[in-house]
């Protein structure tokens, strides 16, 4: 398995198409932005050049409602995953009959096949820890200080119904949240093993368990990680003890 990251390595197209040649990968799997779809989906034609066997997948936001706009345009792209991305890209790798995996939209000739939704991953803490080791931590900077950083994600969804956002709609208006000592956990992997002691918690609304986000802060402080990090939240979430908690754990701006 290899993992780039083109754009921030500032690679070009010819050193995608070198890499593809040197791997010669069977599966190919992109990642998709709205804005840059047609230039993300240009790799499934390097890839079907080199090797018009190499089955090319793509998965993102954007898919979850266009997947059979996208794979009627793009000739190249063999299958879209929808929404919950892990464990149906574990299934793509290991099962052999795509009519029997959840969540995918795929082609078979000239006919493109929708699947039925696959069930919303409700115990987070079954996810695996990303695989960091494959890429270029290095290149990942907090932009103050210039020292590396990652993002981790300490859960999914939203209960509130902001009119300009898609979170609440994505998640059906429910929240669902990593164990606080599962995040740490993963915390501490990225500092002993990976050098890493600036992070991003990336989730909706980090705070909106009171009770959650206090236990959290009490357990970076227990294990004396020294780390500095960031998130996302709304006013309505926050009060005195919440922010004096995350001070001392580590929190530097929300």
């Amino acid at each position: 398995c290899r993992m780039r990251d083109f754009p921030i390595e500032n690679s070009t197209w010819a050193e995608l198409e070198k890499e593809i040649k040197d791997f010669l990968p069977d599966v190919l799997v992109i990642s998709i932005g709205s804005p840059t779809i047609d230039l993300d989906l240009k790799a499934c034609d390097i890839a079907k050049k080199i090797n018009h066997d190499v089955i090319t997948i793509a998965k993102g936001a954007h898919l979850a409602v266009f997947d059979k706009e996208i794979l009627t345009k793009y000739h190249n792209l063999d299958i879209v995953i929808r929404n919950e991305v892990e464990f149906t890209a574990l299934d793509l790798a290991t099962k052999e009959q795509l009519e029997n995996i959840e969540g995918i939209t795929f082609r078979t000739g000239k006919e493109i096949i929708r699947n039925p939704e696959r069930d919303p991953v409700n115990d987070l803490d079954k996810l695996p820890f990303p695989a960091r080791h494959l890429l270029k931590n290095e290149l990942y900077i907090r932009p103050d200080t210039k020292e590396p950083l990652t993002v981790i994600m300490t859960g999914r969804g939203c209960p509130y119904r902001c009119i300009f956002c898609l979170a609440g709609k994505l998640s059906n208006y429910r929240l669902l949240q990593r164990s606080y000592k599962r995040v740490v956990d993963e915390i501490e992997e990225c500092v002993n093993k990976h050098g890493i002691k600036n992070f991003f918690f990336l989730a909706d609304t980090f705070t909106f368990n009171r009770e959650w986000v206090i236990n959290f802060c009490k357990e970076v402080i227990s294990r004396n990680l020294k780390i500095e990090w960031g998130t996302n939240s709304r006013v309505d979430t926050l009060d005195e003890e919440r922010v004096k908690w995350m001070k001392k754990a580590g929190c530097y701006v929300i």
